[in-house]
């Protein structure tokens, strides 16, 4: 394969368009593992799109992983368990690993227990399997299951994840997959959550204490329950439990008596909370001195985006400056890009989809609101240029609406925040490439690659798709353009604006590994995937 390292002339791509895309524009088709990986990192379980329903990404989905299982079993188990832990997915890896497991490919249960890693998702496969498959569980199944209930059922755990309004009970999950306890303790836990969903009412064991003080706890009167405060928070309640327990929920006395058993993914979640309980002064410092802690933050492990989200969802500014401190911490592992950078962020009307499922763009930020597409671009973008010796940041659509410098000291939010009135009109990606392009060392797009089918009719030999010189754009810009080309598809769409061979690369999913990437492939060999790539 073809090297390159983003200064030397990179091999040119000789293939012309194949396929239409969701906007009528002329596109290139994706191979079954590049389609697969965009659509794990994009996908939404059971959420509509754009340009597709729900249940045609999800059986899109489902029809990859068996093809690609089939033929290059390693590299689907491989990538499922990176779609969990490498890019924090949740529903998207659990879907993809039961599908593994009945495409009849190697190792099954090893890679369901990979994608458990939280309490609620064993419950959550099982609930998977018997709605898509019926109730018979093959062996990988059960056997992966009861490998990561062994090692993620415990007390504090059950308090939490162990609900009567769960539809999937720890009991049931026992009952099916019959885990081997570790220890005492857990044989103890594991009685103990088969009488809780069989209704038994038998004594707690004695060597569950955490749960036998949880016991007391809840039979208190509503009346004294406040006074015993300090005893729930010493048996490890959560903020979910602390609330329905005290009479008239949280109150300011009760977030701050919680705040310090809370992770950083909780704090940020709640935000909007501690403005509505009136938490004082004090108690706001010290969330924010949490915010500000570049170590805490890369603790977490929480996306970028998480920031951003939260940034949109409070209603009260004062938590500004420290979501921009924890944004910026959480791309401390964002490589230096030495030279010349060119980012192109898309402000199509398909780009205003909300993080979460299709919402038109609404006016000012309000609070309470979801992220855009367009704001994820606009904060992946500006940190790629953030991080960039030099950076040229273009926000497109139809035309160029705005042209950027960003330097490093630049507040990510605020330029984001700043894009709310460009954009609106359809998509003109290898337009913009054509029209900013001035020798620069890489190109990064942040799109759904949705391009129309005539915008500018100096392109319409390129954007029409009647058999009238179909091409001649593509092959402008192929001849023009010779350095790396990173495409990061936010919606995972299967139909490209570009191929994905030479100097054109296409990828999904906003992590810190979609950071790592760039210099990676740029002294690399082509062809690695987030998995294999490693640090230095």
């Amino acid at each position: 394969m073809a090297k390159f390292d983003g200064r030397s002339p990179a091999p040119s791509v000789q293939r012309t368009p194949d396929i239409i895309t969701h906007q009528g524009g002329v596109g290139f088709s994706r191979s079954p593992k590049d389609d697969l990986f965009l659509l794990g990192v994009a996908n939404m379980v059971g959420e509509d799109d754009t340009f597709e329903s729900a249940s045609q990404r999800d059986t899109r989905f489902v029809d990859l992983i068996h093809k690609v299982a089939g033929d290059d079993p390693e590299w689907a188990a491989r990538f499922i368990g990176w779609l969990r832990t490498g890019a924090n997915m949740r529903s998207a890896p659990i879907v993809a690993a039961a599908e593994y497991v009945r495409s009849g490919a190697p190792g099954g249960r090893q890679v369901v227990a990979s994608v458990l890693q939280r309490p609620d998702e064993p419950g959550e496969m099982l609930a998977y399997w018997h709605s898509a498959h019926g109730r018979r569980l093959p062996q990988p199944i059960k056997r992966g299951v009861a490998d990561a209930v062994t090692r993620l059922y415990t007390e504090r755990n059950m308090l939490r994840y162990d609900g009567q309004s769960k539809n999937w009970r720890w009991g049931d999950v026992i009952d099916l997959t019959h885990p081997k306890a570790s220890a005492p303790w857990q044989s103890a836990l594991f009685r103990h959550a088969l009488d809780r969903r069989h209704g038994r009412a038998n004594e707690i064991p004695e060597a569950l204490g955490i749960l036998r003080t949880d016991r007391y706890l809840l039979a208190l009167p509503e009346a004294v329950r406040r006074a015993h405060l300090p005893e729930a928070i010493a048996a490890g309640w959560s903020w979910e439990r602390l609330g329905g327990w005290l009479p008239g929920g949280m109150d300011a006395e009760a977030w701050e008596a919680v705040i310090p058993n809370m992770g950083l993914m909780a704090i940020v979640r709640n935000l909007r909370n501690f403005d509505e309980a009136g938490l004082d002064g004090e108690v706001v410092e010290r969330i924010k001195a949490r915010l500000r802690n570049p170590d805490e933050v890369r603790r977490s492990r929480q996306f970028p985006l998480r920031f951003l989200s939260a940034w949109k969802n409070v209603a009260s500014m004062r938590w500004g400056d420290a979501l921009e401190s924890a944004l910026d911490a959480s791309l401390a592992n964002v490589p230096y890009l030495p030279g010349r950078t060119l980012v192109l962020i898309d402000t199509s009307g398909s780009m205003y989809a909300g993080a979460l499922g299709y919402r038109r763009h609404g006016g000012p930020r309000t609070g309470g609101e979801t992220p855009q597409r367009y704001e994820l671009a606009g904060t992946f973008g500006f940190a790629v240029a953030r991080r960039a010796e030099h950076a040229d940041v273009v926000l497109f659509d139809t035309e160029d609406r705005a042209v950027l410098g960003v330097n490093r000291t630049e507040s990510i939010l605020r330029l984001v925040d700043a894009m709310r009135g460009y954009g609106g009109a359809g998509t003109d990606t290898l337009g913009a490439l054509l029209r900013n392009y001035r020798g620069h060392d890489r190109v990064v797009f942040v799109t759904d690659e949705q391009t129309g089918p005539a915008y500018f009719s100096r392109y319409r030999g390129y954007y029409y798709h009647d058999g009238r010189g179909v091409g001649s754009t593509w092959d402008q810009v192929n001849q023009a353009v010779r350095c790396p080309v990173y495409t990061w598809n936010l919606a995972g769409y299967g139909k490209g604006h570009t191929p994905i061979e030479g100097n054109w690369v296409t990828l999904g999913g906003l992590t810190d590994a979609s950071f790592r990437l760039i210099p990676a492939l740029e002294s690399r060999q082509r062809g690695l995937w987030p998995w294999d790539v490693t640090e230095g």
